[in-house]
Parts: structure tokens; C-alpha cells; sequence
């Protein structure tokens, strides 16, 4: 990187980032605790989303499930864009807390219907 840059980001090692990290620890807890006793969530270790088990009981793919949110407003990824198994969605918790909850609600709603 140009030495220019290099002094210029010098200021924000200072920074503080123990507030935002745990705004992100919240979120994350959100998403563990919104699909608690219903699927399986692995608990994510050093990223701003998780990949959820979409229940074998629903009888559907995770592409169909991600269909399905989509049509209830909400914007999921498919697992299968990550991996060969179409079993799961990854689902980023990197937005507000309360559009967080709304999405989480309706996610658990198809799971649970």
C-alpha cells in the first residue's frame, strides 16, 4: 500500500471496537435463539450470518424454503450456493435489530406452520 495510506489509517487503530462487537454478539444470539427447538443452527464463531437447517419435517429443499421466505419479504441465500447439499439457507444477521427480529419471526412462522 502507498506510505500515504499507511499514515492515514494510522488514527483508527485506536479505535475501539468492543461496542460493535458486541452489537454483532447480540445479533447472533438473536438468530441462535429465534430457531431454538426448531432446527438446527450451528452457532457462528467469526462471521455476521449462519447457515439453518431447514427442518426435515417441512418435507422441502432449502431452495424451496428460500422461495417461500422470499415470498414473505424476506431475502435469504440458499445453501446450496455453498455447498452440494440443498438442506440448508445462510441467513446474514448484519442488519438492525428490529428488521432482524421481524425476518426471524416470519422464518420461524414457516417452519412452525
Amino acid at each position: 500500500a502507498p506510505s500515504m495510506a499507511q499514515w492515514g489509517v494510522i488514527p483508527s487503530f485506536g479505535v475501539d471496537l468492543a461496542p460493535i462487537v458486541t452489537d454483532y454478539e447480540r445479533r447472533r444470539q438473536m438468530v441462535v435463539d429465534a430457531f431454538a427447538g426448531v432446527t438446527t443452527v450451528p452457532r457462528p464463531g467469526g462471521a455476521f450470518y449462519a447457515f439453518v437447517e431447514v427442518p426435515k419435517r417441512l418435507g422441502i429443499t432449502g431452495h424451496e424454503f428460500v422461495e417461500q421466505a422470499i415470498a414473505n419479504r424476506v431475502l435469504v441465500i440458499p445453501g446450496n450456493v455453498f455447498s452440494r447439499r440443498d438442506t440448508h439457507f445462510r441467513i446474514s444477521f448484519a442488519t438492525r435489530p428490529d428488521k432482524l427480529a421481524e425476518g426471524l419471526a416470519i422464518l420461524r412462522g414457516l417452519m412452525t406452520a
